[in-house]
């Protein structure tokens, strides 16, 4: 699971208003091995996984974000931020590889500039400029990484999702950091910008701007839930 997570979350690195484009992204990740990962959107819907399917993805919908799994044969649906919340409060012991939804964002204590070089670099077939990202960590330290964005419409309101979700993970799961995050969104969002590359852990390798159907976002019916598996932390 924290193959498929991770990276699709990065996209949680790096979701303002609702996307109301659809889109289907398919990046390269360095932290999903032998496979693709792909981002779905329509209108304030979005699905996370792989390709091939490794048997678990996220969903966001309805303000709400889920986590779907395979475990022993048995689908399950657990809602991410509930799921972090109690991982928070046992310290760790719930939650599991779920506490590193926040990988990529929970070193961004700050945020300082994005800055576009003017470089332009295409990627997936999509022209864009390279930027480089600069932000401070937990103590203090200017780093910076070198990101490609485009203006895009349909990758820039899939960008804009997924900093708003990435926003949501990283107030549940730190302490800290929770400005920084929320600076870089609006830097994003109020520029329009779209991902097309983040160093060398996503790059765009194809976008596609057909209509996704909807039973793309539904939740597995029959499916067991957070409450179902662990019935003793809710009495």
């Amino acid at each position: 699971m924290q193959r498929i997570l991770r990276p699709a979350l990065l996209a949680a690195c790096l979701l303002g208003a609702a996307a109301t484009h659809a889109a289907t992204a398919t990046f390269s990740a360095s932290g999903a091995k032998d496979a693709a990962v792909v981002i779905e959107t329509a209108q304030d819907k979005l699905r996370a996984g792989t390709e091939p399917d490794k048997g678990g993805y996220l969903i966001a919908r309805d303000q709400r974000i889920y986590a779907v799994s395979t475990a022993g044969g048995r689908r399950m649906v657990m809602d991410a931020v509930q799921m972090l919340q109690l991982a928070k409060h046992t310290g760790g012991a719930m939650g599991g590889k779920l506490l590193d939804l926040d990988k990529y964002t929970r070193d961004i204590s700050g945020f300082v500039r994005l800055t576009d070089t003017q470089r332009k670099e295409t990627v997936g077939g999509i022209s864009g400029s390279v930027h480089e990202l600069v932000y401070t960590d937990g103590n203090g330290k200017e780093r910076m990484v070198e990101v490609v964005m485009t203006r895009n419409s349909a990758l820039a309101a899939m960008t804009g999702r997924l900093l708003e979700l990435a926003q949501t993970i990283h107030a549940v799961a730190a302490n800290t950091g929770q400005e920084g995050v929320e600076q870089l969104a609006q830097e994003v969002r109020s520029r329009k910008l779209g991902l097309l590359r983040f160093g060398n852990d996503l790059t765009l390798q194809r976008l596609d701007t057909t209509a996704v159907a909807d039973n793309r976002f539904a939740l597995p019916q029959g499916a067991s839930n957070l409450q179902q598996a662990l019935p003793g932390l809710f009495k």
